[in-house]
């Protein structure tokens, strides 16, 4: 204890041992070199991108108009990628089509006045399994393949970027254009499908007046043409993201979008660039590369 004390008080006088703030660490480097002792597989902590060529803006108006373009591409797949075709509902149209065909069938039999119906409703299911077999499983885009590879898509380099900027927009384009198709086949069937279960009822009909209750037949084939109608003029969620891309690219100055163009029918390159790195047990040492 003695000599803890005078050991103390060779330092202290007044026998308080003093606090002694720990040494300040320098700061990171920020001219893109490395810190010492910080190396990690992939380079070190305090690597700091390289400062932009002589002459090139760091914020150039044509890579900030890609960056925009990109922006808009990258929040329509993260949408899109979420609303793949549904089949629960087009199995079930095929069951209600069935089940329509077959109940057709059965009042066929049963003679006056349940033969009325047979016609009207083989003809609509009939029409209802074909639509539902061309629309839902045929026609309808899935776009969660795509979405998923524009997403996981590099854009480390220019190059890349630009590489994934067209393949986002060949694919948008495609999208809305599937969609229009699927649209327009959607609406022609349905406008078929109620002129031919109309046209079935009245032409095996017996010859006579029209009684109230024929328009139960006539009323539902009204219904889906009109519904078929507003669906044709409804765009779907692709077609409306391909038109606004398709604004937001206009708006951009002819400069900027005539380089962009240009850079984009360029013929692809390809490029290798070595990559080596260190940790404190080991390393790493191969090549990467964009074409």
């Amino acid at each position: 204890m003695t000599h803890a004390q005078g050991a103390r008080q060779l330092d202290d006088p007044t026998g308080i041992t003093p606090v002694r703030p720990r040494p300040v660490e320098p700061a990171p480097a920020t001219t893109g070199q490395q810190g010492p002792g910080f190396e990690t597989a992939w380079g070190s902590a305090y690597d700091v991108p390289p400062a932009p060529a002589e002459g090139e803006a760091p914020d150039a108006p044509a890579d900030a108009a890609l960056q925009q373009r990109l922006r808009f591409l990258d929040a329509s797949f993260a949408l899109l990628g979420g609303q793949g075709p549904n089949y629960t509902s087009g199995v079930i149209s095929l069951i209600l089509g069935g089940v329509t065909i077959a109940a057709g069938a059965i009042f066929l039999d049963q003679g006056p006045p349940w033969e009325l119906f047979a016609p009207f409703m083989i003809a609509s299911g009939s029409v209802a399994v074909l639509s539902t077999v061309i629309t839902d499983f045929i026609l309808r885009p899935n776009p969660e393949p795509v979405s998923l590879r524009y997403l996981a898509m590099s854009s480390g380099t220019r190059a890349e970027r630009l590489a994934k900027l067209n393949y986002g927009e060949e694919q948008l384009a495609s999208l809305a254009e599937q969609h229009l198709i699927l649209r327009v086949v959607d609406a022609s069937l349905a406008v078929a499908g109620a002129g031919v279960s109309v046209g079935a009822y009245l032409g095996l009909r017996p010859p006579g007046d029209f009684d109230a209750i024929e328009l139960l037949f006539i009323a539902p084939a009204a219904i889906t043409v009109i519904v078929a109608l507003i669906g044709l003029f409804n765009e779907s969620g692709a077609e409306r993201r391909w038109s606004a891309y398709q604004r937001l690219r206009d708006s951009l100055s002819p400069e900027d979008r005539a380089l962009l163009e240009m850079e984009l029918r360029q013929e692809p390159s390809f490029s290798l660039r070595p990559l080596a790195g260190a940790t404190s047990s080991g390393g790493m040492l191969g090549l990467t590369g964009s074409f």
